[in-house]
């Protein structure tokens, strides 16, 4: 199972940590893609996210629910 986690760094960034972070625990670090953990220095960001989500079997979009 190969996991994309798709979240706004304004203000999920650290939830989206969390569950990166629990989810590596349990699935390994090659089948979690977050993009701060992922993506090197340099690369092609665009490119490198259109190819985890297509690699991807989940993609849970984290949001901040509002009032």
């Amino acid at each position: 199972m190969r996991i994309f986690i798709s979240y706004r760094r304004d203000d999920t960034a650290g939830r989206a940590g969390r569950l990166f972070d629990v989810l590596v625990s349990r699935l390994g670090g090659r089948n979690v893609f977050q993009d701060v953990a992922a993506i090197a220095p340099g690369a092609d960001f665009t490119q490198q996210v259109a190819d985890a989500i297509a690699k991807s079997d989940a993609a849970p979009a984290i949001r901040v629910r509002t009032p």
